[in-house]
């Protein structure tokens, strides 16, 4: 038996679980049973859920109710995993424990100790090297450290890494360990069939950009730069170029207090249903919308935390079968190509960017061959990364 732990909603309520089922289903198609510890906010602190099933997946939840301070003061939450480990050694054996984004490098650390008492080989899943500026400094002192020691210490503990980009993999390579790259691995199957598109382009943007509620007054700051995408799509309206920009996960109200210098642009935009705001649904509307969509767009800064990681929703379209437009972060160019599946674009120099997309938009031949570009793009498919996984999870 595999099992994968970390600070995720299985089996896809959110960016990580979807990585972990898709290096699950890798495991399993090479004749391993895999099992799930995440998190959820049904299950009472200091409890483990009962065993549920997802497929032939086994899966258990401890509580995601926890403060910041709490999520430090984890003996309860450990000794309830350790017990699980404990049960599953017992009955199947348990050959490999991959771990990622756990509560903190304490916690991740007394998982490593538990495994190499027990014999059970250790993997670590470093999927970022996150940054952290809230308006806390004490805070970001402290998760700076927490981050940095589990990256620089706890996954160098252990016996084998997935690195999710080059940028990770050197990082552990010229350390001396084993790693891997391997990109995000998608669950999602596309449900319906390619069609060519001869109608109005859409594109579509899904998830939440920065932390909400407050104007965004630095932009390194924003996940997504979901401001640019939207300064973009009123340079193409300016330039003449029709399109509907859907913007799931917000609404346009939270958008505003974001973005205050963009109010009369939104407005205006929405007006004209420039861009059309979608507010929260749910991930199965939001699927559909990105197979029927012409683009995704999905624009990010070069910066450490966006080149140490790789855009689960850039993956996630193009298994969908919908290119993307884009910034050159991270590996994106090592699995797609400018004008082929996506369209790279340069936030310092908008007017380029902006005539860049403007040229494919306006081509329905163009945006039909890049739609099949897309499509035919195995990437991020778990079909393509079963030996590599295997290999990297199991320690001969």
């Amino acid at each position: 038996m595999i099992v994968y732990l970390g600070n995720f909603q299985f089996p896809m309520g959110d960016a990580v679980a979807k990585r972990a089922l898709g290096l699950g289903i890798c495991l399993e198609k090479s004749g391993y049973s895999v099992a799930y510890i995440g998190t959820s906010s049904d299950v009472d602190r200091g409890m483990i859920s009962e065993e549920q099933k997802y497929g032939s997946f086994r899966y258990c939840s401890i509580s995601s109710n926890c403060t910041n301070v709490q999520r430090f003061f984890n003996k309860q939450d450990l000794k309830c995993i350790k017990e699980k480990l404990g049960e599953w050694n017992e009955k199947f054996g348990i050959e490999s424990l991959v771990f990622c984004g756990t509560r903190n490098s304490f916690f991740a650390e007394a998982v490593v100790n538990y495994c190499r008492k027990h014999g059970i080989h250790t993997v670590a899943d470093s999927m970022d090297w996150l940054s952290y500026r809230t308006r806390n400094i004490l805070f970001n002192i402290i998760k700076q450290m927490d981050v940095n020691r589990e990256i620089k210490r706890i996954n160098c503990r252990a016996d084998s890494i997935i690195s999710i980009s080059t940028y990770l993999h050197e990082y552990y390579r010229t350390r001396g360990k084993r790693s891997f790259v391997i990109p995000p691995i998608s669950p999602l199957t596309r449900k319906t069939a390619f069609q060519s598109e001869n109608q109005l382009p859409k594109l579509i943007y899904a998830g939440i950009p920065c932390r909400l509620g407050a104007p965004l007054k630095r932009k390194d700051d924003a996940k997504d730069r979901l401001d640019l995408s939207i300064r973009m799509i009123n340079g193409l309206k300016n330039k003449g170029v029709k399109c509907e920009f859907d913007i799931f996960g917000i609404t346009q109200e939270q958008a505003v207090v974001v973005y205050p210098e963009l109010s009369d642009t939104i407005r205006r935009l929405s007006e004209d249903a420039a861009i059309v705001f979608k507010g929260y649904c749910s991930s199965e509307v939001v699927q559909k919308a990105i197979e029927e969509a012409s683009f995704s767009i999905l624009i990010r800064n070069k910066t450490r935390s966006n080149m140490a990681g790789f855009p689960t929703k850039l993956a996630e379209s193009i298994v969908l079968g919908t290119p993307v437009i884009t910034t050159d972060v991270g590996d994106v160019s090592r699995y797609l190509t400018d004008g082929k599946e996506c369209i790279i674009v340069n936030p310092e120099d908008l007017d380029y960017s902006i005539n860049k997309i403007a040229a494919i938009l306006s081509d329905n031949g163009r945006i039909n061959e890049m739609k099949k570009e897309a499509y035919n793009n195995h990437s991020f498919s778990p079909d393509h990364y079963v030996e590599k996984v295997e290999e990297a999870v199991i320690i001969r």
